[in-house]
Protein backbone atom coordinates (compact mmCIF):
# COMPACT_ATOMS: atom_id res chain seq x y z
CA UNK A 1 0.00 0.00 0.00
CA UNK A 2 1.23 3.51 -0.76
CA UNK A 3 1.16 5.78 2.29
CA UNK A 4 1.80 9.51 2.55
CA UNK A 5 3.18 10.60 5.92
CA UNK A 6 3.00 14.31 6.61
CA UNK A 7 5.29 15.76 9.24
CA UNK A 8 7.85 13.11 8.33
CA UNK A 9 10.69 15.40 9.42
CA UNK A 10 9.24 15.82 12.89
CA UNK A 11 9.43 13.75 16.05
CA UNK A 12 6.79 11.10 15.31
CA UNK A 13 6.90 11.04 11.49
CA UNK A 14 10.16 9.07 11.07
CA UNK A 15 8.98 6.45 13.56
CA UNK A 16 5.67 6.03 11.74
CA UNK A 17 7.48 5.84 8.39
CA UNK A 18 9.90 3.21 9.69
CA UNK A 19 7.09 1.04 11.03
CA UNK A 20 5.17 1.31 7.77
CA UNK A 21 8.26 0.43 5.71
CA UNK A 22 8.98 -2.53 7.99
CA UNK A 23 5.42 -3.73 7.33
CA UNK A 24 6.14 -3.65 3.59
CA UNK A 25 4.36 -0.44 2.62
CA UNK A 26 5.61 2.13 0.14
CA UNK A 27 6.10 5.35 2.12
CA UNK A 28 6.11 8.88 0.75
CA UNK A 29 6.82 11.91 2.90
CA UNK A 30 5.56 15.48 2.83
CA UNK A 31 8.19 17.88 4.15
CA UNK A 32 8.10 21.59 4.81
CA UNK A 33 9.98 23.85 2.41
CA UNK A 34 13.49 24.74 3.50
CA UNK A 35 16.54 22.90 4.77
CA UNK A 36 15.94 19.21 5.48
CA UNK A 37 15.35 18.12 9.05
CA UNK A 38 18.11 15.96 10.56
CA UNK A 39 15.35 13.54 11.59
CA UNK A 40 14.64 12.67 7.95
CA UNK A 41 17.55 10.22 7.93
CA UNK A 42 15.69 8.10 10.49
CA UNK A 43 12.78 7.73 8.06
CA UNK A 44 15.09 5.95 5.60
CA UNK A 45 13.43 7.44 2.52
CA UNK A 46 15.09 8.31 -0.77
CA UNK A 47 14.92 11.89 -2.03
CA UNK A 48 12.41 10.72 -4.67
CA UNK A 49 9.98 9.73 -1.91
CA UNK A 50 10.02 13.17 -0.29
CA UNK A 51 7.74 15.94 -1.52
CA UNK A 52 8.00 19.55 -0.41
CA UNK A 53 4.74 21.22 0.51
CA UNK A 54 2.43 22.56 3.17
CA UNK A 55 -0.15 20.20 4.67
CA UNK A 56 -2.61 23.09 4.95
CA UNK A 57 -2.52 23.63 1.16
CA UNK A 58 -4.17 20.62 -0.53
CA UNK A 59 -3.20 21.76 -4.03
CA UNK A 60 0.45 22.13 -3.05
CA UNK A 61 0.54 18.75 -1.31
CA UNK A 62 -1.04 16.91 -4.27
CA UNK A 63 1.67 15.55 -6.56
CA UNK A 64 1.38 12.82 -9.18
CA UNK A 65 2.96 10.25 -6.88
CA UNK A 66 0.74 11.05 -3.90
CA UNK A 67 -2.63 11.28 -5.65
CA UNK A 68 -3.12 7.53 -5.49
CA UNK A 69 -2.17 7.30 -1.82
CA UNK A 70 -4.56 5.15 0.16
CA UNK A 71 -3.70 6.38 3.65
CA UNK A 72 -2.44 9.72 4.86
CA UNK A 73 -0.97 10.08 8.33
CA UNK A 74 -0.53 13.49 9.87
CA UNK A 75 1.49 13.76 13.04
CA UNK A 76 1.75 17.35 14.15
CA UNK A 77 2.08 19.48 17.19
CA UNK A 78 2.37 23.15 17.83
CA UNK A 79 5.15 24.93 19.63
CA UNK A 80 3.03 28.08 19.80
CA UNK A 81 2.06 28.80 23.37
CA UNK A 82 -0.75 31.08 24.34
Amino acid sequence: MRVLVTGIGGFVGPVVAGALRAAGHEVLGLVQPGPPSPRLAAAGLSADALHEGDVTDAAEARTPSTVSSVWIFNSCSSTKRT
